[in-house]
Formats: structure tokens, C-alpha cells, sequence
């Protein structure tokens, strides 16, 4: 019986790193376009208010110009 839930548990794990990279497979950007999309909108996203808030008061403690909001 362990040897079967072993053999399934194997199974579903391969089953869903093989689901997992086959979705990030169509990924037709290119080097040169995501160094320059990366360049020309880089950084770090927060979309939680909670978050953006913890973050400038952070960022106004330790004496950073918060960039959030820009």
C-alpha cells in the first residue's frame, strides 16, 4: 500500500512540475526586450495598501526617499 501512494505521490508531482513549466514556456520575449522593458520600468510593484503604507513608513524612518506612488 506505501509502495502504491508512492508511486501516485511521485506521479502528481511530476504531473505538476510538468503542468507548471509548460506555462511558463510561452514566454515569447527576448533577452534584448526584457533588459530593455526591465530598464525602462524596473523596480518593485506593491498593489496592497497595507503594504505601500508599511513601506513609507519604513522608508521615512530610515531617512529614504520613498519612490512608491510615482
Amino acid at each position: 500500500m506505501k509502495f502504491i501512494l508512492s508511486i501516485l505521490a511521485v506521479l502528481a508531482i511530476v504531473f505538476l512540475i510538468g503542468c507548471s513549466a509548460r506555462d511558463t514556456s510561452g514566454n515569447d520575449i527576448g533577452k534584448a526586450e526584457l533588459t530593455e522593458l526591465s530598464k525602462k520600468y524596473g523596480g518593485t510593484y506593491v498593489f496592497s495598501r497595507k503594504f505601500e503604507s508599511e513601506i513609507k513608513q519604513r522608508e521615512k524612518k530610515a531617512g529614504i526617499k520613498s519612490r512608491i506612488g510615482q
